[in-house]
């Protein structure tokens, strides 16, 4: 979050008065835990969109900026395994591991790098067998699921089968 504030403050400049008014009203809003926050997002996310556009297509100037634009891919792309996860999404799942390949390459993790291609593989050559595991796979039942703490306060997991 602190991020993207950061990129919205550099392009302040550029957003219109009425688009800046209502994202202080919704910053406010979410500060204040607010019921109507999602009426204000609702306002605040067209009007964003189109006055943003050009400038989020635009690749930012500067090292850190384009630091941080990779940093916040990158975040986005973590977010998307974990959703997939959460959701039993096993197609979503794979997209993502397949995005995040190439983080493994630059930040110099082979065995992440070099292993996760042939599992992405070895899962499209699963699809296209047709089996019965691919379907168990895409009824969500390919990750552990925590579901909450115990009476001894460990954490419960139930691991589906694979």
């Amino acid at each position: 979050m602190a991020c993207m504030m950061l990129r919205l403050y550099s392009m302040k400049d550029k957003l219109e008065s009425v688009v800046l008014d209502k994202c202080s009203n919704l910053k406010e809003k979410l500060h204040n835990r607010s019921p109507d926050i999602n009426t204000a997002y609702e306002e605040v996310l067209p009007a964003y969109s189109a006055s943003m556009k050009d400038s989020l297509e635009k690749k930012p100037d500067g090292e850190l900026a384009v630091w941080i634009d990779t940093y916040m891919e990158q975040v986005e792309v973590l977010l998307g395994i974990i959703k997939a996860c959460r959701e039993g999404n096993h197609e979503d799942y794979l997209a993502s591991l397949n995005e995040q390949v190439k983080y493994f390459f630059q930040f110099d993790l082979y065995k992440y790098a070099r292993m996760i291609p042939v599992y992405l593989a070895q899962m499209e050559e699963l699809k296209n067998s047709g089996g019965d595991e691919w379907q168990t796979l895409q009824n969500g039942n390919f990750c552990v699921i925590s579901d909450g703490l115990t009476e001894n306060g460990r954490r419960d997991t139930l691991c589906q089968a694979m």
